[in-house]
């Protein structure tokens, strides 16, 4: 008789364990498609990017993903330079803050695309590319700076 007490006793414990545990691992999952839910990418137009970029001051993320060559060509004026070629992409970037917005652009928005995607995988919580890249830019008569 005393066996089969602790025999039930053990089996309730072990029961409840496994039911917690079962409820840590729903909170989990929860917790996890919250947060990839709170991340934000997204391709914007010309207007509504430099109206972005301005109003966030001299605070802004900025990012060119284009090759050094492309640089010389004219760049948007206080944009940080780290391009998407490059083997050591995810280290360079690793100088932003995830929490705030970034802002990248590329020649026509397709790499800038695939550094968006990129980003919020490494955990970037907003960013912004702008949709037909500088080509866009130039075209709405928006300053390049050499």
């Amino acid at each position: 008789m005393k066996y089969l007490s602790l025999f039930v006793a053990a089996l309730i414990f072990v029961s409840c364990n496994a039911q917690e545990a079962q409820k840590v691992q729903e909170l989990d999952k929860k917790e996890t498609a919250t947060a990839a839910s709170a991340q934000l990418a997204k391709n914007i137009a010309a207007a509504d990017f430099k109206a972005a970029v301005e109003a966030a001051g001299p605070e802004v993320q900025l990012v060119d993903v284009r090759t050094p060559r492309e640089w010389a060509q004219g760049t948007l004026k206080g944009a940080d330079k780290i391009n998407w070629n490059d083997s050591a992409f995810d280290q360079n970037i690793e100088g932003l803050d995830k929490t705030k917005a970034v802002y990248i652009y590329c020649r026509s928005g397709a790499r800038s695309g695939r550094a968006m995607a990129r980003m919020k995988s490494l955990g970037f919580t907003e960013v912004y590319n702008l949709n037909g890249g500088i080509m866009a830019w130039q075209r709405a008569g928006y300053e390049v700076v050499k």
